[in-house]
């Protein structure tokens, strides 16, 4: 594929103070495909399950066109066990 070919990925951090049903709506807001990392608030879903279920539910939504970087093992296999592809390896980072 060449580059002019190429889609553009859109890439989302959560914002500090960000509430995780704001990140939501912007990343529905968002054009295009969309790459979430998650560097850093793995620890705020892991802490909640409810409010992890529910911001995978609203990722469920968006599955198409989002991919998700985290390392945490928790929140990698919910949100692969929710149709949501999941980068947890830098390797995998570098070819996006």
């Amino acid at each position: 594929m060449s580059p002019s070919s190429s889609q553009a990925i859109h890439l989302i951090f959560p914002q500090d103070g960000e509430g995780w049903n704001a990140l939501s709506k912007r990343m529905r807001e968002a054009d295009g495909e969309l790459l979430l990392v998650l560097s850093g608030r793995e620890e705020e879903l892991i802490q909640s399950p409810e409010v992890r279920k529910s911001f995978l539910a609203e990722c469920k939504k968006i599955q198409q066109r989002l991919r998700i970087a985290t390392k945490h093992p928790v929140v990698a296999a919910e949100a692969r066990a929710s149709g949501i592809r999941v980068l947890d390896r830098t390797k995998f980072l570098r070819v996006l």
